[in-house]
């Protein structure tokens, strides 16, 4: 009966999921690709709208040109995960008896801490003041040594393992070899230049800027750079060890790019642990695979990591068992690391954690197990709370306004931030219609989730429940406490993706094992083919990186591209950006602000005391003063920030006040509509002589 029942619950829930239009496929609802188009696509010979996935693939790999380009990129992030790597497992050695774990979980948790600490460093000497290469390369050269001192000294008491038996090599290979694939592709697409906007507007953007001044430093202009930023300390060790913001900046996304792969080796290991073995290498099929892996993996996002850090604290977890009270000190660290990526890990992965620290501690060693997680969380942590609080006054800036205040904000700005990142609805159709994106309507969600997840149930494990009972408080944590972008419900991704592995273990024992292993090569086909296709993310995996530079830049700040191809500012001019704020790839000095912070046209010609526009001199000078050239304004910009609903942006930024400066004689229009388009306005500064 069981088994009748999932068959048929299986043949409505992929019916359902593939009948579901692709969002991202178009702008227009009504011209929207439907999922099961790219089935048909897979066994066709394509078609005029999308070439045949696999087809495509095959033929971006039949010259190897571009590995030549990208080896360097690589070598060095290969280089920081090996040196991470031998940090954490220094660390991690004064910390935990090696017997207690396997040999492949002793290399991810290493990983994992060591990039965390390594983080922590560069954030320290980049503080100091100290960012440069010869710096880098002096403390890989201690942490090398180190670990060789410590390699060399080892008993051999210490190289005894957890043996633990192994699966059937053909379940092993057909879960490494699709997985493979889609983590090998998202790492290809990690080493091209990225299309994504927050990438441009702070999350590389931050890194260039400290990396050019030399030094980490309060930026006023952008409030995203106050965020806790372990992940983008790896942008900034790739732009300081190669010498170069651009390159580097692939070498950093291609470091995070190995946390997608750390991530599946954390999910495979803690369903070994929970489930059994078949369950863990199932999961973490399941996890590899999906389109949100491979989206958070090519992308340098900070969720990605997240979610591995997660993993790792929830791997702690499982070595309760022994009942050592360093298994919830390192569980408090990989919280640490989780809050260092994201503020929402605070309430998506940390509390989750420390429930767990106290409900399998016994009632006379809570408090103990409670000051280790938390003295661990500090540890990683910490240091982004003491850097806001030199900075702002506020440990979790631009946070809590209301309570703790900021020497940098005010009231008007924290309003428009609070309004742009929380939700404001809270009926219930809501809540279904967000349930129904998790669930299986979402752009990058996998089949193979929740075609298995609810078999869990059924596996005769306690845990089973409970992680089901975490999805509900994870789901509704994003929902409640958050703007409700996708990328904020991800935690339940690999919580889910453990249920599923175990879950399909149960179907497989109700129908045998072709029908499972039938469904999920169906699946697994389709998910490849889909990350392999444009919709899922940049996929010119061998062009050369100039021109996926160019397409990349005309992806998320047209405008630039069009100033830059204009050749009508010189790259040693300081141009002054209006509107735009994603100004990552400009060859320039650039001075910008987010739609957040104090708005610098403004303050620069908005007299105070008057509310009109202060006298011409006095512009002059501050326009001197800031060393500004030109001016490029994005209206198009300005129009999405005013529309309704949006953040909204100054009053006093309009055509008038352009107008007005022109007339005074500050301004020189240069291009009054850059390329034909009239949103794209470039002026020159004249000075008080009339001449630029």
């Amino acid at each position: 009966m069981l088994g009748l029942a999932s068959v048929i619950y299986l043949a409505g829930f992929l019916s359902l999921y593939f009948s579901e239009p692709l969002f991202n496929s178009s702008g227009d609802p009504e011209k929207r690709l439907p999922r099961w188009q790219l089935l048909v696509w897979i066994f066709s010979a394509g078609s005029d709208e999308l070439q045949h996935p696999f087809a495509t693939l095959f033929n971006r790999f039949t010259h190897f040109d571009w590995a030549v380009e990208r080896a360097p990129i690589i070598l060095l992030a290969s280089f920081v995960w090996i040196l991470a790597i031998m940090l954490g497992s220094l660390v991690i050695s004064s910390l935990v008896k090696r017997e207690s774990v396997t040999r492949g979980e002793w290399i991810i948790l290493s990983a994992g801490l060591g990039l965390g600490v390594l983080s922590c460093i560069v954030q320290v000497l980049g503080l100091a003041g100290v960012l440069d290469r010869y710096t880098f390369f002096v403390v890989a050269g201690v942490i090398i040594s180190l670990w060789g001192l410590s390699f060399a000294t080892r008993g051999r008491a210490m190289d005894v393992y957890e043996k633990r038996s192994s699966p059937r090599v053909s379940l092993q290979l057909a879960v490494l070899i699709p997985s493979g694939i889609v983590l090998g592709l998202a790492l290809l697409s990690a080493m091209l230049p990225t299309p994504d906007y927050d990438a441009h507007a702070y999350h590389l953007l931050g890194p260039k800027e400290w990396f050019l001044a030399g030094r980490i430093q309060f930026l006023p202009h952008n409030v995203y750079t106050s965020f806790p930023f372990l992940t983008e300390m790896m942008h900034l060790v790739g732009m300081v060890a190669w010498g170069d913001w651009f390159y580097g900046g692939l070498v950093g996304q291609s470091i995070l790019s190995g946390f997608g792969i750390l991530t599946t080796a954390a999910v495979m290991c803690v369903g070994r642990r929970l489930f059994d073995e078949n369950a863990g290498w199932l999961a973490a099929l399941v996890y590899a695979t999906a389109p949100w892996t491979y989206r958070l993996t090519s992308i340098p996002y900070v969720e990605g990591p997240m979610l591995a850090y997660g993993m790792l604290g929830l791997l702690c977890l499982t070595r309760f068992s022994q009942g050592h009270v360093v298994w919830s000190l390192m569980a408090g660290i990989f919280a640490g690391a989780a809050f260092g990526c994201k503020y929402p890990a605070l309430l998506m992965v940390a509390v989750p954690l420390g429930a767990g620290v106290a409900v399998l501690s016994n009632r006379r060693t809570i408090p103990l197990h409670m000051i280790a997680f938390g003295g661990g969380f500090i540890l990683l942590s910490g240091i982004w709370l003491v850097r806001n609080m030199a900075w702002t006054g506020n440990p979790v800036f631009p946070l809590l306004y209301d309570w703790m205040g900021a020497t940098t904000w005010d009231a008007v700005r924290d309003e428009r931030f609070v309004k742009g990142h929380q939700s404001s609805s809270f009926m219930f159709s809501l809540l279904g219609s967000f349930a129904r994106d998790v669930f299986e309507r979402s752009d990058w969600q996998s089949a193979l989730v929740f075609s298995f997840a609810p078999w869990s149930l059924f596996s005769r494990r306690r845990v089973a429940f409970a992680l089901w009972a975490l999805i509900v408080y994870l789901f509704l944590m994003f929902f409640f406490t958050t703007h409700r972008l996708d990328r904020f419900f991800l935690t339940i991704e690999p919580v889910a993706a453990l249920l599923a592995g175990a879950g399909m273990v149960v179907v497989m024992g109700w129908l045998g094992r072709w029908i499972p292993a039938i469904v999920t090569t169906f699946i697994v086909l389709f998910n490849i083919a889909y990350v392999s296709t444009p919709l899922c993310g940049m996929n010119l995996y061998t062009d050369p990186l100039s021109s996926v530079r160019k397409v990349a830049l005309d992806n998320v700040a047209p405008s630039l591209a069009a100033l830059i191809d204009s050749d009508l500012v010189k790259n040693d001019q300081t141009v002054l950006f209006v509107g735009l704020a994603a100004v990552y790839e400009s060859p320039y000095s650039s001075r910008y602000n987010t739609v957040f912070d104090s708005n610098i046209l403004e303050q620069i010609t908005r007299d105070p005391h008057t509310g009109g526009l202060r006298r011409a001199d006095d512009i002059r000078s501050s326009l001197a003063r800031h060393g500004i050239n030109d001016i490029f304004v994005d209206w198009s910009w300005i129009k999405r920030y005013r529309s309704p609903g949006n953040y909204g942006y100054s009053d006093f930024i309009t055509p008038s006040l352009f107008e007005e400066l022109v007339k005074e004689g500050i301004l020189r229009p240069i291009a009054p509509a850059l390329s034909g388009q009239p949103d794209w306005q470039l002026y020159e500064v004249v000075t008080e002589a009339g001449k630029p």
